[in-house]
This record gives structure tokens, sequence and C-alpha cells, in this order.
């Protein structure tokens, strides 16, 4: 019979590096998905589940998918590696990798954590066959060396009482309960946005494209991704325009058109209200902390 490890697996959705000024602040919202972000520069507040959490550089934070989170910077150049992923298992209110595992949410790092958080981050800029198996491998690693460093290890008699009330059964439902909550029609709408991210998008033309009436079709989008089709495409477009002013030198003006947007002077107005800094000030302060 499979143990509980051979049953859990770890999914990674997207990794980058951001920078955000001092007015950046993102407002209250339930992630669907869990993420790991590793502090490089400046200082930051994150409240994650009402708990506030003052973060400074080496500091690794791990934001379990399902929390309620808010962010601010309480610096310039707020810079952080942030890693998205899913889990195979999702307990409801609770987290499988802090309720079996025991990793903290605070992780003060060290050169063997940082030195994966850049492995992944590399890694997921190369032009490569093998990219996303480098990428995954990190993960797993990372993901293993975090629990080794959590400090609530110790408690061992705990989390043995814990795994000995957990059956392989009862793992193998959540993952089945888990993977209900995804509805293919609302994959299959965003697969097809994150490929053509440039395009111009509008409710009723996605829910024609999902099968659904238009009403399902945003209450479906929104449980799945906690945004509305519009919030989450605008943010795709403003992430895709941030990566690009990172990894090109493409002019504001032509990454503006490229990620979807007619008017130079809104693209800017939204990327600064998304990430605190002008597009221009973004490129400026990502050349000083390049990876």
């Amino acid at each position: 019979m499979l143990g509980f490890e051979e049953i859990v697996k770890y999914n990674l959705l997207y990794v980058d590096k951001y920078i955000f000024g001092k007015s950046w602040f993102y407002s209250e919202n339930k992630v669907p998905y869990s993420m790991l972000r590793y502090i490089i520069n400046g200082r930051g507040l994150f409240k994650i589940n009402g708990e506030e959490i003052h973060l400074k550089v080496g500091d690794i934070v791990y934001i379990s998918e399902g929390s309620l989170i808010e962010c601010s910077s309480e610096s310039e150049d707020f810079t952080f590696i942030s890693i998205r992923f899913k889990s195979s298992v999702f307990f409801e209110g609770a987290d499988f990798l802090t309720t079996y595992y025991g990793m903290d949410r605070l992780i003060e790092s060290d050169d063997e954590l940082q030195e994966y958080f850049v492995n992944i981050y590399k890694a997921s800029k190369i032009n490569s066959a093998t990219r996303m198996l480098k990428m995954h491998g990190y993960l797993e690693i990372l993901v293993a060396k975090l629990i080794e460093k959590s400090t609530s290890k110790n408690n061992v008699n705990d989390y043995n009482k814990i795994r000995s009330n957990l059956s392989t059964k009862d793992i193998q439902k959540k993952i089945i309960n888990d993977n209900l909550n995804e509805d293919y029609r609302i994959s299959m709408v965003i697969d097809y946005i994150l490929t053509h991210s440039e395009k111009k998008y509008n409710s009723k033309d996605l829910s024609k494209m999902s099968g659904l009436c238009e009403t399902s079709f945003r209450k479906l989008f929104k449980k799945q991704t906690g945004k509305s089709p519009n919030e989450w495409i605008r943010d795709l477009r403003i992430m895709t325009a941030a990566r690009l002013l990172l990894s090109t030198d493409d002019n504001i003006n032509e990454i503006a058109y490229k990620v979807g947007f007619d008017d130079v002077n809104y693209f800017i107005r939204v990327f600064k209200k998304k990430l605190g800094n002008t597009p221009k000030k973004f490129r400026e302060i990502a050349a000083k902390y390049s990876i």
C-alpha cells in the first residue's frame, strides 16, 4: 500500500520575481493556491488569516491554499521571489504541509534555501525541454528542506499522532474531492486565455466558450480563481508586462500593445496601481536587483 508521501503531489503553477514601491498595497483576497515567498530586498507587511507578519531580507513566508492574504510594502524596492503551487491534498479548514509535516509559516533563510529559490527562478527563464522537470524537482527539494528547517518539527509525538489518525484511504478521498473543485470548463477557458493573453475578452464570449450561461460562468470562475474574469485577465496582463520588462529590451509602448492595452497611458496607470511603480521605474529597480 502506498504511503502518504507517494500519494501527495505538488504541482508548480508559476514563479517570478516581483519588485514593489512603497505605495504598493494588495487588498485582502482568498488565494486559490499555495505560495512560498523569499524576500530579496526591503521590508513588507503580510496579513495572513488576520495574523500580521513583518518581513525583512532573508525571510521565507509560506502561504497555504485558501488563506486570506493582504500585502503591503514598508520600503522602496520591496523585492521577493514568489512560487505558486498546488498540492493534490487540501484539508478543509487546515493545511496538509502544516498539519502533517509541521511546516512553519515564517522561516529564516540560509544559503542552501536561497540557492533553491534562485535555481527555480532561473529555470523558469530558460527555453529548454527540461525546464519544467528542473522546476518541479527543485520545488520538491525546497519543500523538503523547509520542512526540515521548521522549528515545529521538534513536536514529533504530536505529528506521529496526526499521522496515525490519517489513513491512506482518507487522503485518497481528499485528493478526489479536491480535484472535483476544479471545473474543467473554467480550466479550459483559463488555458486559452493564458496562451492568447493579448486578445480582447468579455464575460459573454468566455461563457460561450465554456458552454455555461454568463452568470454561472462568472460564479464558477471566481470560485476557482478568487477573482472575477475581468480582474483575473487584467492582473494576468500586468504580470505578463512585468515579465517582459524584466526579460526583454522592448519599449513600454510595445509591451503595452503586446499584452492587450491600446491606451499606453491607461496601461501605465493600471501598472502603477497594481505594482506600486510605473513600468519605467519598475525596470530601473529590477536592473539593480537582478539575479
